[in-house]
């Protein structure tokens, strides 16, 4: 983990023994999760820097985390092609989903907890995307298939618009209630690995293979402005808690702070020994968690 807003030694989280594939912050910034090729997910203390909880039961790598609004339940999938439920205080296996046929990539709630969204493709070609009611579990929907593997999917703040994104370079924009198609654009060239709302839904942005970190106008999807300093593919960018600034991570070692309002970089963090696969703000934006290829956090 990175102390914000002055640049400090990284402070890593000791645990995982292969590469880490996602990382999540719960929403009151107490705790961190992540998921492991070592096929095992992990709760930690962001106060104590310690393991919390670890959930066994994944057969492969887990390449996706998610916690519920509330911080009672975490998601997780991976190359399994399950989507697994965890009571976060008790410290148990709530359930097993099924229905994707390919790997699970990207798990996301609903603002209001009551809908989780899974991604999945890159395996087999079975591409898809999957709403499930979390009370009572079971399936809601699937939605059209994308061209390619669905890297990620998330629900706007106010659960208005769902926006996923893919291999094909395209990133899709969908009614959060009705779940029909919106727009589609293409956004990158090559494979868009992330996608995520601003806190007050007005704005997107994205990550991807072209080195690239855009954003999008909502609910138009018109470019507002992009920005460039990444020399390898950008695995994932999100908006810091007020939305003045972007946090992007990439596979060139470095994750990167940019602002918006003067659309140039703040700071870049280069202190990583390998590639960073994700990198993700603290609710108050104190702290920024990332992961690598070595597994560490």
């Amino acid at each position: 983990m990175q102390e914000l807003p002055t640049e400090q030694a990284p402070i890593e989280l000791i645990g995982h023994t292969k590469a880490i594939g996602s990382v999540a912050f719960s929403r009151d910034g107490t705790m961190i999760a992540t998921g492991s090729e070592d096929s095992s997910v992990r709760i930690w203390s962001v106060r104590d820097k310690v393991p919390l909880r670890i959930f066994q039961g994944h057969t492969e790598r887990v390449l996706a985390v998610a916690f519920s609004p509330d911080g009672k339940r975490l998601a997780s999938g991976g190359d399994d092609k399950t989507v697994r439920l965890w009571n976060v205080e008790r410290g148990e296996a709530i359930r097993i989903l099924f229905g994707h046929s390919d790997m699970i990539r990207s798990l996301a709630f609903s603002p209001d907890g009551n809908i989780l969204v899974s991604t999945a493709g890159g395996k087999t070609g079975n591409n898809s995307i999957r709403l499930w009611n979390v009370k009572p579990l079971a399936e809601r929907f699937k939605l059209e298939p994308h061209g390619g593997s669905v890297r990620w999917a998330t629900f706007s703040p106010n659960g208005g618009y769902i926006a996923s994104a893919s291999d094909d370079g395209r990133i899709r924009l969908w009614d959060g209630e009705s779940e029909a198609l919106l727009e589609v654009i293409k956004a990158h060239e090559g494979i868009v690995r992330t996608v995520a709302f601003a806190h007050d839904g007005h704005m997107l942005v994205s990550a991807g293979d072209d080195q690239l970190v855009k954003l999008w106008d909502v609910p138009s999807m018109k470019l507002i402005m992009q920005f460039e300093g990444h020399s390898s593919l950008v695995r994932s960018a999100f908006f810091s808690p007020d939305d003045k600034t972007i946090l992007s991570a990439s596979e060139d070692q470095t994750v990167r702070l940019w602002e918006i309002a003067s659309q140039s970089q703040l700071r870049a963090y280069e202190g990583n020994e390998a590639q960073v696969v994700f990198a993700a703000f603290s609710p108050d934006g104190q702290i920024v968690a990332s992961v690598d290829f070595q597994g560490r956090v």
